[in-house]
């Protein structure tokens, strides 16, 4: 817990204050303020957390690009990405080296997507990332669940003998969620909720994009409620950030030149060593100029998109 009385030397934390609470009027305005409560608290604290290097490793993994729900403004930009998986051997050969610079020092792994339950090869991930790291490290499966019911036997063993834990996010649509937790149950699987979803009353975030890269990319780092918590592993390289390495979909839909540099991620085949990655993971990126974090809109209903530019502008 964040001692709130006790004086803090942090720049960043002490130059956001006011764009907090510029937000949280907004908020207010909008007839949300017990979220904006929690949003300028969890921005305070996360804001903390960012300048504080990190002493073990965090990643996300996509085991599919694309996605069978399709949500408006997906920030992985799954609702507008075509079908693709990863690479089963490039995925080792990662795990390998990540292993090499860092060992057992991961806090967590997360496969996620795009929906990852499209990958027909998922089991083949889990073995691979346990033949690495330590059965004490959790690995969690972000899955939206539509397809989690349609497992084999062989899923649930897998998940079983990996300690894999599921995490679902509870979306408006029909599904037996009941029966998801009381066959995770029978296997003896861990498997909760995403966070506030339980209720099935699904809110959306719109992170808002600057198509011109004009925003002040050491203040967006910041404020951004991604940055250092959703790092993602793709093809050897570590990005702060998910939509990085999957800017190419919005670009190749909306006909945009949103740029990525040799700086906007770190390759793990380059680092000397896990310093230098936790180092990199904290501070600001180039890429950061593109997105206008004092304009994302929070508590929005849910819906399929539209596939419009202005569900992500």
């Amino acid at each position: 817990m964040v001692d709130t009385k006790k004086k803090t030397s942090l720049p960043s934390y002490r130059g956001t204050v006011k764009k907090l609470k510029d937000i949280l009027v907004k908020f207010v305005s909008e007839d949300s303020y017990l979220f904006a409560k929690m949003y300028l608290l969890g921005m305070r604290v996360s804001s903390i957390k960012r300048l504080k290097k990190r002493k073990k490793l965090i990643f996300d993994f996509h085991l599919s690009d694309h996605c069978n729900l399709n949500c408006a403004g997906c920030e992985h930009f799954s609702s507008i990405a075509p079908i693709k998986f990863p690479d089963i051997q490039s995925f080792d050969n990662d795990c390998r080296r990540i292993f090499e610079l860092f060992g057992n020092e991961i806090e967590y792994i997360c496969f996620n997507g795009g929906e990852p339950l499209l990958n027909l090869d998922i089991n083949s991930f889990f073995d691979v990332a346990r033949k690495y790291f330590h059965k004490s490290i959790p690995i969690y499966l972000l899955t939206n669940g539509i397809l989690l019911m349609n497992q084999e036997r062989i899923f649930w063993e897998n998940c079983k003998k990996n300690n894999i834990s599921l995490t679902i996010t509870k979306y408006p649509i029909n599904l037996d969620f009941d029966k998801m937790q009381k066959t995770a149950h029978e296997h003896n699987i861990s498997l909760e909720f995403f966070g506030s979803s339980g209720s099935v009353t699904k809110k959306m975030r719109k992170k808002t994009f600057d198509l011109t890269g004009k925003q002040n990319a050491d203040k967006n780092f910041g404020l951004c409620y991604m940055s250092n918590v959703c790092i993602q592993l793709y093809n050897g390289k570590l990005y702060t950030c998910p939509a990085v390495p999957y800017i190419n979909f919005f670009n190749d839909t909306f006909k945009q030149n949103l740029k990525v540099s040799d700086h906007d991620y770190i390759d793990i085949y380059k680092a000397k060593n896990k310093d230098e990655i936790l180092n990199f993971l904290r501070k600001p990126i180039p890429f950061c100029r593109y997105c206008n974090i004092k304009c994302t809109k929070h508590g929005l209903e849910w819906r399929p998109t539209k596939k419009e530019i202005c569900e992500w502008t």
